[in-house]
């Protein structure tokens, strides 16, 4: 490009008056480029050409890299024979130094901005398109799924209609999971099988049980479980699973009514469908019509299914089918309906947390040193009354002392925890408020123990109640809670290993709760000690009460709480095995034996039997 230039132009870069061309070329970089309009575009062009394709900056440093500058300054002069031909000295006319100076500053802008592609990134090629599955109920693709939708939702409607809940809750939780992980893309690992099948077993046990309010919360818990467990997604996000998910099938639902392309093709499909079986149906009709008039077996079977209407649904099966398939629609589009589980990552927050003025150190420390005092003081009254038998105030008994302090004392101890988390930061600053600490949780876990023995001082008086049990398994909870807490204290663990270990602990002694018939070892215990019985409580305990009631005095239910009490009759078999608990097998089983004996003992006794 330089020698084609050279050959073009006659030029001198400090002087305009030698011979060739009007004006003169000089480098842009150097001083001001003076051409004549009809070449001025054609060495800018260059210029930038040269530019881009070798990505050198703009600049004096720019045009000497390229060569320019030295084109501009050392060109050899023209052919002789252009001014032979001409026959002209050229003289310099009026004006003609005067012309139009265009000024080159880098690279124009409208070929920077036309010249994108030049350094643009080479785009990979696309592949396939790829299917999203969000084509609505009526898509291509969802039609395994509606139909097995349909085929689930006629399961739990034969499984839970018009029948006392039982055995039937855990077969429909262990079809729908197996289902689930069917529908899954991929090859589901192992180990997420075996954990969501440990899962479902863990939920599904306390109803195999009983079915009853405690056993339905773990029922409801542990299927969103076992789904996400199923999926390999954290499982905190089954804790949305049951107010999103009627959103995601109606959401679904209302695709498929936006959606005029699916409902088309749908009907295509049916159109082919009635193409294809409109022949042999017809022709078929034909000849059953022949057949059945030719044999009167299978006339007289024809009459028996003619004859049958079926009925129609009432509607509060209808609206049970519709729940149905608002809950079982996002089971079969589980590879869909998992990621709207999953909670949006929070970002991270850096720096230090603000805390209100309130709370610092020095605060931290008086609070501990105050109410170390206070409950050493209280112990100390309660080793002195509980142990020592120090006289209690005028007109108060033990029990009253026991009964008044017990459920007090208990959220005295949950505030006290509470305290204890929000000391645990600043516990590094200074070693003594770690000593402080520890003394205070240890006389914390003290005082729920002495909650304890003043509750079992009112039991051994008035008895067993529900509210009492209830009352006792949550002290020793707290009492184990606490001492987690001085675990915590002692290993220097985080407050998220705290809770997480409380809500596991707390979780595992509700289960097992499931398993217990508090009903049967309340009346056990009442009966069997030296307490006031209160009959009528007694007759408002549950089926678990019949057993003992029996073995303790010697008459059933009916005898002791009247014909008319509701447990008076006997307990009656499940008429079917989709009611069938393993609770009330084993007290039917129970009772019948104690019966056999008791009549096997009548006639021994009884020589005229």
């Amino acid at each position: 490009m330089a020698e084609v230039l050279a050959r073009r132009f006659r030029t001198h870069p400090r002087s305009s008056s030698k011979p060739g061309l009007r004006g003169s070329v000089t480098c842009g970089s150097c001083a001001v480029v003076a051409v004549p309009r009809v070449f001025s575009g054609v060495i800018v062009m260059a210029w930038a050409l040269f530019a881009v394709a070798r990505t050198v900056p703009c600049g004096r440093a720019g045009c000497k890299a390229m060569g320019l500058h030295k084109l501009c300054t050392n060109l050899p002069a023209p052919p002789a024979r252009r001014r032979a031909k001409t026959g002209e000295t050229p003289a310099k006319k009026e004006g003609a130094g005067t012309m139009k100076s265009y000024l080159v500053r880098g690279v124009p802008l409208r070929l920077q901005q036309d010249g994108w592609w030049l350094s643009a990134p080479v785009a990979e090629p696309a592949g396939p398109p790829v299917d999203t599955g969000r084509q609505g109920w009526l898509g291509e693709s969802h039609l395994p799924n509606l139909a097995l939708l349909v085929a689930l939702v006629a399961l739990a409607d034969q499984l839970v209609w018009n029948v006392a809940p039982g055995l039937s809750l855990a077969v429909f939780v262990a079809v729908c999971i197996a289902a689930a992980a069917e529908l899954l893309p991929g090859r589901i690992p192992a180990r997420r099988r075996f954990l969501a099948a440990a899962i479902a077993l863990i939920a599904c046990l306390p109803v195999i049980e009983l079915v009853q309010p405690l056993s339905l919360l773990f029922y409801f818990a542990g299927l969103p479980l076992a789904l996400m467990a199923l999926t390999g997604r954290r499982l905190r996000g089954a804790f949305r699973f049951w107010w999103l998910a009627p959103i995601f099938s109606c959401s679904d639902a209302a695709q498929a009514v936006r959606a005029p392309e699916a409902a088309q093709d749908m009907a295509g499909r049916a159109r082919s469908a009635l193409m294809g079986w409109a022949l042999p149906l017809g022709v078929g009709i034909v000849f059953c019509g022949l057949l059945l008039s030719a044999n009167p077996v299978l006339d007289q079977w024809a009459r028996g299914v003619l004859d049958w209407s079926p009925q129609a649904p009432d509607l509060r099966r209808m609206v049970l089918w519709f729940c149905l398939a608002l809950c079982i629609w996002p089971l079969v589009n589980l590879a869909r309906f998992a990621p709207q589980l999953s909670p949006d990552p929070k970002p991270a927050k850096f720096g230090p947390v603000r805390v209100p003025g309130i709370i610092n150190g020095g605060a931290i420390a008086r609070s501990l040193i105050l109410f170390n005092g206070l409950f050493a003081l209280q112990n100390t009254l309660d080793v002195a009354v509980l142990a020592a038998g120090i006289g209690l105030p005028d007109g108060m008994s033990y029990a009253e002392y026991a009964h008044r302090g017990a459920y007090p004392l208990v959220i005295l101890a949950l505030l006290s925890g509470g305290f204890a988390l929000l000391a645990r930061p600043f516990i590094t600053a200074a070693p003594f408020l770690r000593y402080l600490l520890l003394i205070w949780v240890a006389q914390t876990v003290w005082l729920t123990c002495s909650s304890l023995l003043r509750l079992d001082l009112y039991v051994e008086t008035y008895g067993l109640t529900r509210m009492r049990m209830a009352a006792a398994i949550w002290m020793g909870l707290v009492a184990a809670g606490l001492a987690l807490t001085l675990w915590q204290i002692l290993r220097g663990q985080s407050n998220l290993w705290l809770l997480q270990r409380s809500a596991a602990l707390g979780a595992g002694v509700v289960w097992l709760c499931c398993f217990v018939s508090f009903d049967r070892a309340i009346a056990h215990y009442n009966l069997t000690h030296d307490v006031q019985q209160d009959w009528r409580y007694l007759c408002r305990l549950g089926d678990g009460a019949r057993l003992p009631v029996l073995v303790h005095t010697g008459r059933s239910l009916a005898d002791t709480c009247g014909l008319h009490h509701p447990l008076a009759g006997p307990i009656s078999a499940p008429a079917d095995w989709r009611e069938w608990g393993f609770r009330n097998a084993r007290l039917r089983r129970s009772l019948a034996t104690f019966e056999a004996e008791m009549a096997t003992d009548v006639r021994s006794s009884d020589p005229h039997y």
